[in-house]
């Protein structure tokens, strides 16, 4: 039905009122729409909790911090990426320095092997080396994500919606 169709003009419900009621539309704001607060423990460190609810008891030395709008949520989410990113790069680039030392003193002892390998052995050798170079370097994708903006009824399993009655498994 096109909008220039559309009936806007009801009659009015009360008994015995002959007036005609007008509908009118306005546009939703985000404001107007709610979702519950998601609820961290902050340190003073940087160190961040997720509480089991929403009414735990603040640890010592933490802050209870409350996120209520969607653009807070996105924030708290792209700090917490930032953060893990820059410990995993540094993880990473601990490991490729000691990996560096290991692979330097084994490809020296393989050198001298190769001296004593058979012109075969020797192009066996120098392409195990060439790959071992070529190799792609680890990558760090923490993928932090807080679950209400990124899972909803369409990539949830059915098992976990409410609407399909689900039970929570009772232990004996």
């Amino acid at each position: 039905m096109t909008v220039s169709q559309h009936q806007n003009h009801y009659p009015c419900q009360k008994k015995g009122c002959a007036e005609v009621t007008l509908q009118t539309y306005s546009r939703s704001k985000p404001k107007d729409w709610s979702i519950r607060p998601i609820v961290i423990h902050l340190g003073a460190d940087g160190a961040v909790r997720f509480p089991g609810h929403e009414n735990a008891r603040v640890p010592k030395g933490f802050n209870r911090v409350e996120l209520k709008t969607l653009s807070e949520i996105a924030a708290f989410e792209r700090q917490v990426n930032q953060k893990l990113s820059s410990e995993a790069a540094r993880h990473i680039e601990n490991e490729e320095r000691h990996f560096e030392a290991v692979r330097g003193r084994l490809r020296g002892e393989l050198q001298q092997q190769m001296k004593t390998m058979s012109p075969r052995g020797r192009d066996f050798a120098q392409f195990v080396i060439d790959e071992n170079n070529r190799r792609a370097r680890k990558k760090s994708d923490v993928g932090f994500q807080v679950d209400i903006l990124h899972n909803d009824a369409r990539n949830r399993e059915d098992y976990r919606d409410k609407e399909t009655n689900w039970k929570p498994v009772r232990w004996i």
